[in-house]
């Protein structure tokens, strides 16, 4: 899963209500009448018939038209994704479907969405999609869609293509009409429909006849029609051109290059640990969350109001999810989401089939409990830990709503208090951390704006409080920088007379605090947890705490551990030339360093394990004039480059390996402290890198992104239709054998 893959949580709230608000934004002007915004921008000038097969127009677009996505459903019934009715002097109607709720979205679009044309009445666009006319509607999605509408908008009279792909004959054709101004008034030229050829790449599409070459370019945005593409058309008889194209059919935003499985807006997304299971949750005015398998996102579970009514009275709908886990069978998510709005946070566990919902926590109504958004669930599965705060007795009006530490079995059953109870309401739980190497938790509590320090067995026995508050005098503990590691706590402490900050490492398991000096950030641990990595102000340690062993590896950067424990593969700056990185490795018995692939030059951006935890391949991505991908085989010490593609190291952020076969990499890029902004994918056979993300607006952004159970499918989460508007994604990398 990607490295974010908590960061959404504490994004996904705002978000998501942007997100809706952005959707509603779309339909408020629900009183106006439509006032058409021509392709060529005339005022009255009336069109008439001129020669061709073109027939008299006079501007004024009537009749419902239908955006069209080829094989697409809404619930399981053949449909239009979207349609438009346009009548001369009425508001403008839309309706738009979703695979899983028929009319999802009904109202009247903001005018300025909607592109007519005084050339022809038979294709619109709406936000940059064409919509085609129809006569009646149509049983089923037709075999002949419209794939591209492209117009001249620098000239006054104006110049459009219509192209169709018959996806049942294989068959493209072209369309053109030509308008001309005589004496004030518009004439036009429809042309016949005539074959083209048809090429599609990830970059561009190019329709082609005897007498003109049009090649619209999906990387470069039109900037006279936000949200339509760069066309470039050669004509010997119409002359060469800049057009504006829009893109529908099997070239739609939503089925090409990417599919999209999930379009509604969306404001958070999991992959369960089989990675067969997706959840996602739409915004605090939806009910939340959904969950559905990506190979077929028709089995879409939602609950309704009333099966939420249904469980111990949890009012008619669920009003906002804040955070969710599935569980570690993947059979189910732990949900903590608020049933009724503004009152309390309950903690639910829902099967992800739909069939049942289960209320986990002591839930009274009477007083303000609420339960914190955070909660682990134990490596076996058995029990959630989390916090609330339904324990104290109501004192006339005002509860108190201290959070304190829980933890109940994911079946059902007695919840658990694991920690000391005392007589004053301000000894709040501010955090815990479960650490399964250790078999132990650990905790602080707020005494009085003070922090006490207790570990205690994972069922809560045995509690003792340790002695970390002396342990910095004149500093202040950061409870919001508190990491788990292994059968480690690190702990953060800042002096605020000149911001200086320090961490120590507190050994759960045998009561050991090793204090770490001036460390900046934690960079990684060994797949067991016996090791771990800090960045210090003097360079990185490596520390082994049960051998109270610590190496100073100077300069480096990232690093991967080796499965078996006794090393690793890491990134260092070389000290002789600031524009190279070594990849380097360490073993942890000598403490030892070695170069590996010492020749190559660039520099070294990250390595990973060809498969997860690999102790014998690995694979390592590197700079120089283009992004390169090496295989290291410690076998044979050999180091091979297996494939480039074009890249810039300040735009590059990381990569991930197939799980399932490692010959499938995904890397994603985006511009340094920003959200990454593309996906490319880079196979291991030496074939071409498939540039898998292709936003329709500049600001496009990946939040999260993985791969599904079949190694090849990739997943991902982001805004690429629209700012703002989160949706998921799917994409199939194509077969390497």
């Amino acid at each position: 899963m990607s490295k974010r893959r908590n960061q959404w949580k504490y994004k996904w709230i705002t978000g998501g209500v942007l997100a809706w608000c952005v959707l509603v934004a779309l339909f408020q002007n629900c009183s106006q009448v439509v006032a058409f915004r021509s392709s060529i921008g005339l005022g009255t000038g009336q069109a008439s018939a001129d020669s061709g097969n073109g027939s008299g127009y006079d501007g004024k677009p009537s009749g419902t038209y239908y955006r069209f996505i080829p094989e697409f459903s809404c619930e399981n019934q053949a449909a239009p994704k979207a349609e438009i009715t346009i009548q001369d002097g009425l508001p403008v109607n839309y309706q738009e479907n979703s695979r899983f709720r028929c009319g999802f979205v009904n109202g009247v679009p903001n005018v300025s969405d909607v592109v007519v044309s005084k050339l022809q009445d038979q294709v619109v666009s709406y936000r940059a999609i064409p919509f085609e006319r129809k006569d009646a509607r149509p049983s089923d999605v037709p075999g002949n869609l419209v794939e591209a509408w492209c117009r001249d908008l620098r000239s006054e009279a104006g110049y459009e293509i219509v192209s169709y792909f018959d996806r049942v004959q294989s068959l493209a054709v072209g369309r053109i009409y030509e308008g001309r101004l005589r004496d004030g008034r518009l004439f036009v030229t429809q042309g016949p429909d005539q074959a083209v050829s048809r090429l599609v790449s990830q970059e561009r599409v190019i329709l082609r006849r005897d007498d003109f070459e049009l090649v619209i370019h999906r990387k470069r945005l039109s900037l006279l029609a936000p949200g339509e593409f760069i066309g470039e058309l050669k004509s010997a008889v119409h002359g060469d051109r800049e057009l504006s194209c829009a893109l529908g059919g099997a070239l739609d935003i939503d089925v090409w290059p990417v599919a999209k499985v999930f379009d509604l807006p969306s404001s958070g997304f999991q992959l369960s640990p089989d990675r067969q299971v997706v959840a996602v949750s739409s915004s605090k005015a939806r009910l939340d969350p959904s969950v559905f398998t990506p190979s077929n996102p028709t089995t879409l579970f939602t609950r309704s109001g009333e099966e939420w009514r249904a469980l111990d009275n949890l009012s008619t709908g669920l009003w906002g999810v804040s955070n969710f886990e599935f569980t570690t069978d993947s059979r189910q998510l732990v949900v903590v989401a608020d049933p009724v709005p503004y009152v309390a946070d309950q903690l639910i566990r829902i099967d992800v089939d739909g069939r049942q919902a289960l209320l986990l926590n002591e839930k009274s109504v009477s007083e303000g409990q609420r339960v914190a958004r955070q909660f682990q669930m134990s490596a076996d599965g058995q029990y959630v830990y989390y916090r609330d705060g339904s324990q104290e007795v109501p004192q006339s009006s005002v509860y108190d709503i201290e959070k304190w530490l829980r933890r109940v079995p994911i079946t059902g059953g007695p919840v658990e208090l694991l920690h000391p109870v005392w007589d004053i309401a301000e000894k709040e739980v501010m955090e815990f951390h479960l650490l399964e190497h250790a078999n132990a938790i650990f905790y602080h509590q707020s005494f009085g704006g003070g922090d006490r320090f207790f570990t205690a067995n994972r069922d809560g026995s045995e509690a003792v409080e340790l002695p970390l508050a002396d342990l910095r005098p004149g500093w202040s503990f950061r409870p919001d920088r508190t990491r788990k590691l292994g059968t480690f706590v690190l702990l953060d402490y800042v002096r605020t007379s000149d911001m200086k900050f320090e961490t120590s490492a507190f050994d759960v398991s045998d009561r050991q605090i090793y204090s770490l000096g001036e460390v900046t950030g934690f960079l990684g641990a060994s797949p067991n947890g016996d090791w771990f990595h800090l960045r210090g102000s003097v360079g990185e340690w490596l520390l082994h705490p049960h051998s109270q062993v610590r190496i100073l590896l100077a300069g480096y950067q990232q690093i991967q551990f080796r499965s078996d424990n006794r090393g690793m593969f890491g990134i260092q700056q070389d000290a002789l030339a600031t524009d190279r990185t070594k990849l380097m490795s360490l073993d942890f018995t000598t403490a030892t360093h070695r170069e590996l692939c010492p020749n190559q030059p660039g520099r070294w951006l990250a390595v990973k394990p060809a498969l997860p935890h690999s102790a014998t391949e690995w694979i390592a991505l590197s700079q120089g004039a283009n992004g390169e991908i090496f295989v290291y085989r410690a076998a044979d010490t050999s180091c091979v480059k297996v494939n480039s593609f074009p890249a810039t190291s300040d735009k590059f952020l990381r990569f991930e390996v197939s799980p399932v076969d490692p010959r499938f990499i995904v890397v994603e890029f985006g511009a340094s402290g920003a959200e990454p902004e593309s996906l490319v994918f880079v196979p291991l056979n030496g074939t071409p890198s498939v540039l898998i993300t292709s936003p329709r607006h500049s600001k496009a952004s990946i939040f999260a992104f993985d791969f599904t159970a079949n190694g090849r499918e990739i997943l991902f989460y982001g805004d690429q239709d629209w700012p703002g508007r989160a949706e998921i994604f799917r994409w199939m990398a194509p077969s390497l054998d």
